[in-house]
């Protein structure tokens, strides 16, 4: 998982309500967990957007593709269901942190 430290305390500092609904309606989306590295990964991207839009910083939403990019060559031979579990209670971990402010 990336999450660049300025993206993810601009969301906490700056988040909306609406924001958070966002978050949590992609989190929402990955119950029951996605079977698929492509389902996973399309998921991913909506969450890390989601969070990047929370910063109101419209720099960090534009960067955000390419790290996405970078980060998820190569990584299919990795997905399983352990991985995915894994992969989601960090996306909840970093969603709770934006809810309560907790940078």
């Amino acid at each position: 998982m990336y999450e660049p430290m300025d993206n993810a305390t601009r969301s906490v500092e700056r988040r909306t309500p609406a924001n958070l609904k966002k978050i949590r309606a992609v989190l929402d989306k990955a119950i029951p967990l996605p079977e698929t590295y492509e389902a996973s990964q399309k998921l991913n991207r909506e969450f890390h957007h989601a969070v990047a839009e929370a910063s109101q910083n419209a720099v960090l939403v534009d960067l955000l593709d390419p790290l996405l990019d970078v980060r998820a060559e190569g990584a299919a031979h990795r997905f399983g269901e352990e991985q995915c579990r894994k992969t989601w209670a960090a996306h909840e971990a970093i969603y709770k942190a934006v809810a309560d402010r907790d940078a």
